[in-house]
């Protein structure tokens, strides 16, 4: 994968996690899990969309937002492609000094090191 395609599909998701962690609040942990495997289902069957999708056929972004979301809600949430997505604050957090975690849970830029700076949505990058 060439390095914009994995900056886009990065920044897509920096915007795309939170909307899903919002979306996820409300639904139970079974709820959560069943949605996991489906879109990792997903992801397995058309990973190579990242990069090729077709006008005419949904790609694996959302999903792979979706399924990044629900780890978020795991204890220590998730660290995928250089993004760091939790729903509470932890130990060893890299969005610890950006304050309290919103309601949309923090997507932390841990590649980059960027942590602080408000998005839209007023989550830390």
């Amino acid at each position: 994968m060439t390095d914009h395609v994995r900056d886009n599909i990065r920044t897509a998701l920096q915007a795309l996690i939170p909307q899903a962690i919002a979306e996820l609040q409300e639904v139970s942990f079974e709820q959560r899990r069943a949605r996991a495997a489906a879109a990792s289902q997903i992801i397995a069957e058309r990973a190579d969309r990242l990069m090729f999708a077709a006008r005419s056929r949904p790609g694996v972004l959302g999903p792979l937002a979706e399924g990044l979301a629900v780890l978020a809600f795991q204890p220590g949430g998730v660290t995928a492609l250089g993004l760091h997505a939790c729903t509470a604050p932890h130990i060893g957090c890299p969005s610890a000094a950006a304050g309290p975690h919103p309601r949309t849970g923090r997507v932390v830029d841990v590649e980059h090191g960027h942590t602080g700076r408000p998005a839209a949505g007023g989550h830390g990058l």
